[in-house]
C-alpha cells in the first residue's frame, strides 16, 4: 500500500539540545544515542504525527507518535530541550511504500490513545 508522506517540520541537533535522561529508545537490547536530527512526519490517511530521531547519515534510528504537532514537538521538549522556534519547516513530500503489518499496529496503539484519552477526559 502506498500512502504519501509529509516531512512538516526538521531540527538538527546541537550541543544545547542534550540528552534528558526522561526517555530512552532501544534497538533489541541496545540503547540509542542521541540523534543528529528531528523531524516531524504526516501521513495521507492517519491524523497523527510521526516523531522520528535520525543519525548523522539522515537514516532513520527510532520513532515516537503523537495525535498532534504540538504534542511531537513537546516530546522533542522533553527529550532534547528542543525550542519551538528551532524548528525549521521542511514541506518534503514522498511517496512511500506502507507495511500493512506497521500500519495495523499503529492503528492499534492510535485507538489505545484514544481510549486513554477518553478515559482521561472522563475523571
Amino acid at each position: 500500500m502506498k500512502s504519501v508522506e509529509r516531512i512538516l517540520k526538521e531540527v538538527v541537533l546541537l550541543p544545547q539540545h542534550r540528552e534528558t535522561g526522561f526517555t530512552h529508545h532501544y534497538r533489541g537490547d541496545v540503547r540509542l544515542g542521541k540523534p543528529a536530527k528531528l523531524q516531524i512526519a504526516s501521513f495521507d490517511g492517519d491524523d497523527g504525527f510521526y516523531l522520528y530521531q535520525l543519525d548523522g547519515q539522515d537514516q532513520w534510528q527510532t520513532d515516537t507518535y503523537h495525535d498532534t504537532l504540538d504534542g511531537a514537538m513537546k516530546q522533542a521538549e522533553i527529550e532534547f530541550c528542543v525550542l519551538p522556534n528551532e524548528w525549521i519547516d521542511v514541506g518534503i513530500e514522498r511517496s512511500r511504500e506502507i507495511d500493512p503489518a506497521a500500519q495495523a499496529m499503529a492503528e492499534r496503539l492510535r485507538k489505545k490513545l484514544r481510549e486513554g484519552a477518553s478515559k482521561a477526559d472522563d475523571s
